[in-house]
């Protein structure tokens, strides 16, 4: 771990240049190679999120080779990066998957945004590939999978910490309204959050839920205020969907306070925000307003790699990013390369401190680390400052 980590931190300042697609791995020194293939969504719907998600895994690949890569027995390896381009639709990532893992026969996999995440893991599953994946369904699908890792945690941990997270920020409220869209996602969660309002001291007093592909909210929300919650609790996938919520809950008026799930505190400036918002982006590091050393790196480091000084959606950036140490780590620990049950034991062994603080692999194979939530105190008016919330100790 320790030389990992030394190796990461020299590395962070030896950069190369952007590619548009295919194989890349950054400098590929004199040893084998291992491949990892990479689910794409740079274009389409998801494409906002698809690009900082790729280009910072390329930057990750790029910094593990440039600082060695792995030693497995002996034997020196660094990694390539096998891109498929789904075009941010389902058939798109069934064809990838099939195209990576049964023609390709790569035993990793990374990528897959939204309801990606299932149809790639109908394929990498019964072939034994590892597959991280940053799809918020993602975790909604854990129990039927041995081989998906859900970067951006379980369901039980995000539920509880979404409740957690009103309680810090908002100490005095007691109701929460919730709005949002009936899909996969929420159908994975909503137990967890149910049970975490229960522990945190919250009462879900009504639940306003639409179809995918709702554009008037106004009246889910009108339905929802009669339940006079403390708290409008907004469940999205961020973007569009947030800026309808909130310009709607502005006319409206249905609550104090909001808090937003999948939802950045830049999203809820943009769109007008009127009352304070506290969002959570699934991700353990401030980076709208960076202070840690190591997130500004980061950012430094993405921004000369892309040759742009625009990061657009930029908590996507650590969706994948630390995920790509931890399975040097575990590669290097269980000496091999394609035996993905041992690299899969020693994915749940690690404790990793990324740029994301301290990370660990459950049991049911979600990421679990702390939360940095960022506020809107007076809403759009507001700087964004941030809160971390923490799981609770084992």
């Amino acid at each position: 771990m320790k030389k990992r980590l030394a190796a990461f931190a020299a590395a962070l300042v030896v950069l190369g240049s952007l590619t548009a697609c295919g194989d890349d791995g950054g400098t590929a020194g004199n040893g084998q190679t291992i491949p990892i293939g990479f689910v794409s969504t740079r274009s389409g719907l998801y494409s906002t999120y698809g690009i900082p998600v790729y280009n910072s895994s390329r930057l990750a690949v790029e910094q593990l080779n440039d600082a060695g890569g792995v030693t497995v027995n002996g034997q020196k390896y660094t990694f390539t990066l096998e891109e498929c381009e789904t075009r941010s639709e389902d058939t798109g990532a069934a064809s990838c998957a099939n195209e990576l893992v049964k023609d390709k026969g790569v035993k990793i996999v990374f990528g897959g945004i939204a309801t990606e995440a299932p149809v790639i893991m109908r394929v990498t599953d019964p072939s034994k590939t590892i597959f991280f994946s940053a799809a918020g369904a993602a975790a909604a699908y854990l129990k039927e999978t041995n081989y998906m890792i859900a970067t951006l945690g379980t369901n039980e941990w995000r539920g509880e910490a979404e409740m957690l997270g009103i309680r810090q920020m908002y100490p005095d409220a007691e109701t929460v309204g919730i709005v949002g869209i009936n899909d996969a996602s929420w159908q994975g969660i909503e137990e967890y959050l149910e049970a975490g309002a229960d522990k945190h001291g919250l009462e879900i007093v009504d639940k306003a839920l639409v179809q995918t592909g709702t554009t008037d909210f106004s009246s889910a929300l009108t339905s929802l205020k009669s339940a006079n919650p403390d708290v409008l609790f907004m469940f999205s996938s961020g973007g569009e969907v947030t800026s309808q919520v909130i310009k709607a809950a502005n006319e409206l008026d249905v609550a104090p306070v909001m808090f937003g799930h999948a939802a950045s505190c830049a999203e809820a400036k943009a769109a007008g925000i009127e009352t304070p918002f506290v969002g959570n982006t699934f991700i353990g590091a401030n980076m709208e307003a960076p202070t840690d050393p190591k997130v500004k790196q980061l950012i430094e480091d993405y921004q000369e790699f892309t040759k742009s000084d625009d990061i657009e959606n930029a908590y996507a950036l650590l969706w994948n990013y630390d995920y790509f140490f931890m399975l040097a780590d575990a590669i290097e620990a269980a000496g091999t390369t394609t035996d993905t049950d041992k690299i899969m034991d020693h994915l749940h062994d690690l404790t990793y401190e990324g740029v994301e603080g301290t990370i660990t692999v459950d049991e049911n194979n979600g990421g679990i680390f702390g939360f940095e939530m960022c506020e809107l105190a007076k809403g759009a008016s507001s700087a964004i400052e941030y809160e971390r919330v923490e799981p609770p100790k084992p």
